[in-house]
Order: C-alpha cells, then structure tokens, then sequence
C-alpha cells in the first residue's frame, strides 16, 4: 500500500480518484481492523471489517481487496446472505461495483455446489 500512494498514474491513483477505492487513510483503518473470510479466484480477498459491527443488523461491512496487484479496498456489501447469494449464487445485480470487484458468473459452480438429498 506504501509502495502504491506514491506511484504517480498507478491503478491505485486512479481508483481511488474514480471512487473505486476508498482513500488510503480509510484503507488502513480497515485493514487494521480486517478479517479474512474467503477469496476469490482472481486473488482478490474478501474481509469483514470488524469495528463496522452493529447489533442493529447484527453484521459487519464486506469489503474486497487483492494482495499482490493493490488496486485498494472496496465496501461490496453489509448482509451476508445477499453477499452470497450474489458471488456465490450469481443472483443479482452487481453493475453499481467497480469492474475489479466483480463476480465471475463462471466460478459460481465451483463455490457452491447443490447438496444431494440422502433418500
């Protein structure tokens, strides 16, 4: 994330810039913060941001973010169950996320797969 902030042009810049990510004052804050949960198959990882609970909803703030390629961190969701049934069911609308946060409809069958019913 250092290396990043200073990197004139880079994909964090412009991110950033085009409300991809969120500023790297509140990137740290959450990573602080972060909880790991799962990843995706491009690298990117998903993380619960734990000082975003409420008991209101009982819930945390979902964020995605990628470790090697650092284009920074975004909020793709708060309620878990629409959560999955978006990147792991591929139901939904995802057009209002950035491009690097999408779901691929084509790895949807590799996360969740139907259970049998034992008869």
């Amino acid at each position: 994330m250092e290396d990043s902030k200073d990197v004139e042009g880079s994909e964090l810049s412009y991110r950033i810039l085009h409300g991809e990510a969120l500023d790297l004052i509140t990137t740290s804050q959450i990573l602080d913060h972060a909880f790991v949960f799962g990843h995706t198959d491009g690298g990117e990882s998903l993380i619960w941001d734990l000082q975003s609970y409420s008991s209101t909803d009982d819930s945390y703030d979902i964020y995605m973010t990628r470790v090697e390629d650092f284009p920074g961190v975004f909020k793709v969701g708060r309620n878990f169950f629409e959560f999955v049934q978006l990147y792991g069911l591929g139901i939904g609308d995802s057009s209002h996320l950035p491009d690097w946060t999408q779901h691929n409809p084509d790895g949807v069958g590799k996360t969740f797969k139907p259970l049998k019913k034992p008869y």
